[in-house]
């Protein structure tokens, strides 16, 4: 999802944002799982694998303060019915916020009414696959280097 920031990013950044529509399809379940529970050990976060298949993880976090559930998914456009299932899962487990990170984007409806299309106590923090990438590359870093799967940091989505 487009903020302001990512539209001037674009405008910046143009050349590797071209780069990037190929790189983003490449990151794979298992790499986003080991890299996110390296950073659990590092943290001392204790997790719990949900679900895990070739297109999709569910992974439980819990710190000293805090239960985060975050999903990764593998597709091109994420549907209301997907994001009723985890804001489900969210509800079912009783966590402090729920992420959804997708290599694709969200349905047309998800964008433009983003807090009625996610009824829940529980926030829910959506991510698309742009939106993701320039996080990991920052303003200054380059794309295409940050993109790299030993370069990732997931340490953002670890709870306190």
């Amino acid at each position: 999802m487009l903020s302001i920031l990512d539209s001037i990013y674009c405008g910046i950044k143009r050349d590797e944002i071209r780069k990037l529509g190929k790189t983003i399809q490449r990151l794979s379940v298992n790499s986003f799982y080991e890299i996110l529970t390296k950073d659990c050990w590092e943290f001392g976060i204790q997790y719990e694998t949900l679900v895990k298949n070739n297109e999709v993880l569910e992974i439980k976090l819990w710190g000293v303060k805090r239960r985060n559930i975050i999903k990764f998914h593998r597709c091109a456009i994420v549907s209301v019915e997907e994001l009723d299932k985890f804001v489900n899962t969210l509800e079912r487990h009783e966590v402090n916020r729920g992420i959804y990170v997708t290599t694709g984007s969200f349905e047309l409806n998800i964008i433009r009414k983003q807090k009625k299309a996610i009824p829940s106590k529980v926030k829910v923090k959506l991510e698309d696959g742009f939106s993701f990438y320039r996080k990991q590359a920052g303003w200054l870093g380059n794309a295409v280097e940050a993109l790299k799967i030993q370069n990732l940091k997931l340490y953002r989505y670890l709870p306190e």
